[in-house]
C-alpha cells in the first residue's frame, strides 16, 4: 500500500527486519569517524549550545554503531566551557584539524576512541525516572597509536633465550666470594 504522504510504499516497508535498538558497545578502544558534525542548541536553555558529532565504529564486531558526542562550547557554568573546549582542541589535535572552516573539517577521519559504559539517570519527557546504563567517548587518540596485546609468555620464551636460574656452589674456588 502506498502512502503519498511518506511517498513510500508501507506493506513493503512492514516487511523489512527492523533494526530496533542498538547494544551498548562494550568499554575499549575503537577506531571510528565522525559522520556528522553539528552546532545545536539544547532544548531546555536557550544559553547552552554544544557540537554534536556522531561517530561510527568502523571495524569489528560493532562495525556500524554509532555513538554520539558532545561538547558544551557555550553553557552558563565557565567550568563546564572550558572542560568541552579543551576536549574539543583535543579531538581536533587527534584527527590532525587546527584551524576548522566549516563542520565538515571535523568529519571523516578516522580517530582512536575509548568507550566507557556508564550509569545514567535523569527524568524523561513523560516525567518519569529513567535508569539507565550508556555508551560515552571517554578518550580520543590519533589513529597512529597502537596498543598491541602483550605477546604470550611462550612467545617470549622463543624470542630471548632465557636461561635457567643461577646457582650458587659453595666448593667453587674462584677468588670470588660468590660464583654464580
Amino acid at each position: 500500500m502506498y502512502n503519498s504522504f511518506l511517498n513510500f510504499d508501507l506493506s513493503a516497508a512492514r516487511r523489512v527486519e527492523r533494526m530496533g535498538k542498538q547494544d551498548n558497545i562494550p568499554n575499549g578502544m575503537y577506531k571510528a569517524v565522525a559522520k556528522s558534525a553539528r552546532w545545536r542548541a539544547a532544548r531546555d536553555s536557550e544559553d547552552c549550545c554544544y557540537w554534536h558529532l556522531m561517530l561510527t565504529i568502523l571495524d569489528g564486531e560493532y562495525e556500524g554503531y554509532s555513538i554520539p558526542v558532545r561538547f558544551s562550547c557555550m553553557h552558563p557554568n565557565p567550568e563546564v566551557v572550558e572542560m568541552a573546549q579543551g576536549q574539543l582542541a583535543h579531538y581536533m589535535d587527534c584527527i590532525g584539524v587546527t584551524d576548522p572552516q566549516n563542520s565538515d573539517d571535523l568529519c571523516n577521519v578516522p580517530v582512536l576512541i575509548t568507550v566507557l559504559n556508564k550509569r545514567h539517570e535523569f527524568t524523561g519527557s513523560n516525567g518519569k525516572e529513567v535508569d539507565t546504563i550508556i555508551s560515552e567517548v571517554v578518550r580520543f587518540d590519533p589513529l597512529t597509536i597502537r596498543f598491541d596485546p602483550p605477546a604470550p609468555v611462550e612467545q617470549l620464551e622463543s624470542e630471548y633465550q632465557i636461561a635457567p636460574p643461577a646457582q650458587y656452589d659453595p666448593t667453587a674456588q674462584t677468588g670470588s666470594p660468590l660464583h654464580l
